[in-house]
């Protein structure tokens, strides 16, 4: 068993990191750790041939169009779907977990 030091590897000009299948050996799943501070705007979207859940692990979120997302709140984007996220006043740590739904060439 390997345990992945994820934010250690963060990257700030991003957001986030991603501990995809390079690391992990697969073809399938992936794993992102993001970070947003204070009052920050970011869309979340898997891409078409993806899918992700993704929960609130610190602080919390406003939903495009939806609710305030708090720490543990979950929620699920299909293939190509989206949302975007405005970070609240003590910043907002999510995880999302990922995967490869259709063959798409990466």
């Amino acid at each position: 068993m390997k345990i992945f030091r994820v934010k250690e590897h963060y990257q700030k000009e991003f957001d986030e990191y991603v501990l995809g299948p390079h690391e992990l050996g697969n073809r399938v799943g992936y794993m992102t750790w993001g970070e947003m501070g204070p009052g920050r705007v970011k869309t979340l979207s898997p891409g078409h041939g993806h899918e992700e859940i993704i929960t609130i692990v610190g602080g919390e979120a406003a939903l495009e169009g939806g609710p305030i997302a708090r720490t543990g709140d979950t929620f699920y984007l299909p293939s190509g779907d989206g949302v975007t996220l405005t970070a609240g006043p003590e910043g907002c740590t999510y995880l999302s977990a990922g995967a490869h739904v259709e063959d798409h060439g990466h």
